[in-house]
């Protein structure tokens, strides 16, 4: 589990455990959504969007530049009231150190 202030790191800190730049990152609050992230099929990239009103929006990718771009709109977006869009995001991604490891990354 990676908790902490806004702004403190909590992604670069990730991406640093995953081998590479997966979730986006910036000097400000970047990521406005709880992340659940597991290991997923060889060469594939999936995410799984919970939305506030119960549904999921599914994405996947074989191409991990390809899936930064899709996912980083999701993990930022906010609705009207400035509240995240998506009550949490699940991300199945082909790193070996998640077939070990489950990381839940709380904003």
């Amino acid at each position: 589990m990676n908790t902490g202030e806004t702004g403190s790191g909590k992604t670069s800190f990730i991406n640093l455990l995953l081998g590479e730049e997966l979730l986006p990152t910036a000097h400000l609050s970047n990521t406005h959504v709880i992340c659940e992230i597991r290991h997923g099929n060889h060469g594939m990239y999936k995410a799984i969007f919970h939305c506030l009103d119960g549904t999921t929006q599914e994405m996947e990718d074989s191409s991990s530049d390809k899936f930064k771009e899709k996912i980083s709109a999701g993990l930022q977006a906010t609705g009207d009231n400035k509240k995240p869009k998506y009550e949490k995001v699940q991300l199945f991604l082909p790193v070996d150190i998640l077939e070990v490891l489950l990381m839940i990354f709380i904003l």
